[in-house]
């Protein structure tokens, strides 16, 4: 069902990433899995792994409620457009880290696992995940720009999400890679290389580390449909990873891109729907 609402004074411009991106971006990144990791290691589990990626909520990327020892729980959050991490618990006990201060990760984890501990919650948490001593230029110009960009593009896949049959996943910002995506599955059942099954699935994302792009990529791919048609200048891509992209600065300062992404979601998921029902 396609979503009517849209209208051109409404919509957001997406704009270009400042060059400065590189290192605010491998800062938010790291920042980001050293949070992740809490839930990851005390959040009740959710099918997918839902509890270990991070939610919009209003200013911030905000993980799952993490339960304490004396029943109440802990949120915690970055807020890019802030410059801030937090921590906040049901409590009121609340703090807040700068991430603009050049805090290298590993720093960074010390000081919020500590105040997480002082909680009650003490974890072996796998500091590989992130382990750094380099602290990484952050320009507040770039991570502004970010934030505005994700939250928009965040709409979009929202919209998406609405207009898909059955029940797809919540947008999650995934730590592991720094995107943002949904997922919608299929009823094609695949064995893994653990043993379990899992159900085919096609998503809709943001990539923004290295290079910027949305993608959508139905998994297992089935090579043939690399000639299904998508709307220019959406493309197949099968190096290194397979799937589709639109670059992003084809969508920046363009007036109809909300729509361009949704078209585009549409032919990927008309395109592979097929290959992963049952």
């Amino acid at each position: 069902m396609a979503d009517s609402s849209w209208n051109k004074e409404q919509c957001v411009t997406l704009v270009p990433f400042p060059d400065t991106w590189a290192g605010t971006a491998r800062a938010l990144h790291e920042y980001s899995r050293v949070i992740g990791a809490i839930p990851r290691a005390h959040a009740d589990p959710q099918p997918n792994w839902w509890h270990i990626g991070l939610i919009i909520e209003g200013q911030s990327l905000v993980t799952v409620p993490v339960p304490l020892p004396d029943g109440g729980s802990l949120r915690l959050g970055m807020a890019p457009a802030r410059h801030m991490a937090w921590m906040q618990t049901t409590g009121d006990e609340h703090a807040e880290f700068a991430m603009d201060a050049g805090v290298a990760a590993n720093d960074f984890a010390d000081q919020l696992f500590g105040r997480v501990a002082a909680l009650g919650l003490a974890g072996d948490y796998d500091r590989s995940r992130f382990a750094s001593d380099e602290s990484h230029p952050y320009d507040r110009e770039a991570a502004t720009a970010y934030w505005g960009n994700l939250t928009a593009i965040a709409g979009v896949l929202e919209r998406r999400r609405a207009e898909m049959e059955g029940e797809p996943g919540p947008v999650h910002l995934w730590t592991h890679h720094f995107d943002l995506s949904f997922e919608w599955y299929g009823t094609r059942s695949i064995e893994g290389e653990d043993g379990t099954d899992s159900l085919g699935q096609i998503n809709l994302g943001f990539n923004v580390l290295d290079e910027q792009y949305l993608y959508s990529s139905p998994w297992p791919f089935d090579d043939s449909l690399t000639g299904a048609p998508l709307p220019g200048p959406a493309r197949w891509h099968t190096e290194g990873w397979n799937g589709s992209m639109v670059p992003y600065e084809a969508l920046v300062g363009r007036i109809d891109w909300e729509e361009f992404v949704l078209e585009y979601a549409r032919a990927v998921f008309t395109a592979a729907r097929p290959t992963i029902m049952a």
